[in-house]
């Protein structure tokens, strides 16, 4: 090798570590946002059926409290 000609690109391995893992971490980013948008969705979901649910049945539920139905129990028969 000819020690005349100029060095160039001097990176440290720290640096050369990270810049080949940017790609993967983006992507990691990028799928990690996609989760949690997958998850707010979901959430408002099955919110939205819960509520759905409820409505439908509030003027049942008035009613059989009106005519004195008592809170429901729960026993495990054996």
């Amino acid at each position: 090798m000819d020690p005349n000609l100029p060095v160039y690109n001097i990176k440290t391995m720290d640096q050369m570590i990270y810049e080949r893992a940017s790609p993967k971490r983006l992507m990691t980013y990028v799928l990690g946002v996609f989760a949690l948008i997958a998850l707010l969705l979901s959430a408002v979901g099955i919110y939205g059926v819960m509520s759905y649910a409820v409505t439908q049945r509030t003027q049942e539920i008035g009613i059989r409290m009106a005519l004195g139905l008592r809170p429901a129990t729960f026993e495990v028969s054996s």
